[in-house]
């Protein structure tokens, strides 16, 4: 209570010292007690006892308190050290969940733009009204594609603010498949490679 050392001549007739039969078979007599003060507060008390009963000693006390004090400190900077480590993991673990939204955004983005520039080049090697009817609807339904990747870039902005609202729908499976068809369908006719969907209908 006092947070100063604390000196006990005789442990073993002192009103204030708890019985301790320990002590009393050990032989233990005078007894000096300091705080260990962590931030400010009071984390335990060390005893130094004796085994034979001694006056007062000024320079023993201030002993005590310093090496108190060096053991509080100590712990606090442990304390420290302990809280900046786990701080540096969290943060270490941030970075790499970042860079790996970075990298499938980045590969999500790009998967549509492929779509657009592949039509966009046919476009300009055939003059077909077929070919460009088909072609802008493909590159419309890119458009729109990375258009909803970006504004699921920016939901996860609003998600680490706490601000976004989710709601739940019923998705058709079978048209999820068709639009990332449409999607490659243009790269894929470059490379000679045909792909082919059968749906046999919805699949919620």
């Amino acid at each position: 209570e006092s947070r100063r050392p604390v000196w006990i001549e005789d442990v073993q007739r002192d009103a204030d010292f708890p019985r301790a039969p320990l002590l009393e078979r050990a032989g233990l007599q005078s007894a000096c007690g300091f705080p260990l003060i962590v931030s400010g507060e009071v984390a335990a008390v060390l005893e130094v006892f004796s085994a034979e009963p001694r006056p007062y000693e000024q320079s023993t006390v201030e002993v005590s308190a310093t090496f108190g004090n060096h053991i509080g400190q100590f712990i606090q900077r442990i304390a420290a050290e302990t809280e900046l480590s786990s701080a540096l993991v969290q943060l270490r673990q941030s970075n790499q969940v970042k860079d790996r939204f970075i990298s499938i955004a980045s590969h999500e983005l790009k998967t549509p733009m492929t779509g657009i520039l592949g039509w966009v080049g046919l476009l300009k090697k055939h003059d077909d009204p077929a070919l460009r009817e088909e072609a802008l609807g493909w590159i419309e339904e890119s458009a729109r594609t990375q258009a909803r990747l970006i504004e699921d870039i920016l939901d996860s902005a609003r998600i680490r603010e706490g601000k976004v609202v989710l709601r739940q729908e019923d998705t058709d499976l079978s048209s999820v498949v068709a639009t990332a068809v449409r999607v490659v369908t243009s790269a894929a006719e470059q490379r000679g490679v045909r792909i082919r969907l059968r749906a046999d209908g919805p699949a919620p």
